[in-house]
């Protein structure tokens, strides 16, 4: 089988779920992909039915499926990025690290936990408190403010930004973490703040943004996708983080309620 030999465009690995509404998981990546012209390759891990608001089902697609296809991409394509959203288990994660070890493809992982509704887990609770042990490997982590509390077993919610610098700096130190990005839309002030902590300066960049009284459905995946796609241009993350948020919140002021416009 050959290697695939036109370096023409350049290739992101999405592995997602898949969500009916085209605005989170593997059709966010497309989505972005088509738009900033480069490839998109699309692993599905779970078929979720939802509307905006919640989950009613998800069909998990067996992981030893999810291996296979991992395996296939990355021996035939190019592949400078792997996106990691909702995956059902940490063999998922493991195997992506062990495929990628000693080559320069960068992980970005949203650690998704549950859905929004706490109805459905992504990821066996075990597992939730093992998986800070791979942050190590992985290029750059997204978690959410909930996520970051439950997987440090922290609070940040109350605390304030010099207070939540410190915590970055404390768990970059206890957990040997690289870069992290967390998100602060979940945030309970007027306002949010994004902090960027970038491992190898010990800096701490923050991003800030007024919170809108709706919720758009799919922004944290739209987010990361973003990511990935100034990432794949210019290999800097401060300021492909700084490209990604500018376009999130030019999409989330020309939508009111309108999720599909994205």
């Amino acid at each position: 089988m050959k290697k695939w030999t036109n370096n023409k465009f350049p290739f992101v690995l999405s592995i997602a779920g898949f969500d009916p509404l085209n605005a989170a998981g593997v059709s966010s990546d497309i989505r972005v992909a088509e738009s900033y012209k480069y490839k998109n390759l699309s692993v599905i891990t779970s078929i979720v039915i939802q509307d905006d608001k919640e989950i009613i089902k998800k069909f998990d697609i067996p992981v030893k499926e999810i291996l296979l296809q991992i395996e296939f991409y990355l021996k035939i394509y190019p592949v400078s990025i792997i996106n990691i959203g909702i995956i059902n288990d940490l063999e998922v994660l493991d195997h992506v690290i062990k495929l990628t070890k000693g080559n320069e493809i960068k992980i970005i992982f949203d650690p998704i936990i549950k859905s929004g509704n706490d109805k459905f887990l992504f990821l066996p609770e075990k597992q939730v408190r093992e998986i800070s042990k791979r942050f190590n490997k992985i290029y750059l982590i997204t978690p959410n403010i909930p996520e970051f509390e439950q997987i440090f077993n922290t609070r940040i919610q109350d605390k304030s930004e010099k207070q939540i610098e410190e915590i970055l700096i404390g768990i970059n130190s206890n957990f040997k973490t690289n870069n992290i990005l967390l998100k602060g839309g979940h945030s309970k002030n007027k306002k949010s703040c994004d902090f960027l902590f970038l491992s190898e300066s010990k800096q701490i960049i923050k991003f800030y943004s007024e919170l809108k009284d709706i919720r758009i459905h799919g922004t944290g995946s739209f987010y990361n996708s973003l990511i990935s796609a100034s990432l794949i241009k210019e290999n800097n993350l401060e300021s492909s983080v700084r490209k990604a948020k500018k376009e999130l919140e030019k999409m989330i002021n020309r939508i009111n309620y309108d999720y599909t416009a994205l």
